[in-house]
């Protein structure tokens, strides 16, 4: 089991990782800098598909009270 020094390292390299992957940050040591950029593009992609699938959403969502509130309180 990793004693508190360990722990701490680690939690500062996966901090710094964290910060590298959402392009706030420098890469850490030691970590394969085209995998990480592969990473971070994918990680982008998965972003805007949530966004634009969330978007459509919220749409649908208007749409349908707009179309409850026309039929119930006319």
């Amino acid at each position: 089991m990793p004693d508190n020094g360990e722990r701490k390292r680690m939690a500062i390299e996966q901090k710094l990782l964290l910060q590298a992957l959402l392009s706030k940050g420098d890469l850490p040591d030691g970590f394969d800098r085209a995998c990480i950029q592969e990473a971070i593009k994918a990680l982008t992609r998965k972003r805007m598909r949530f966004r634009k699938r969330s978007s459509q959403f919220i749409i649908g969502q208007c749409k349908l009270s707009l179309l409850i509130k026309a039929l119930f309180w006319s």
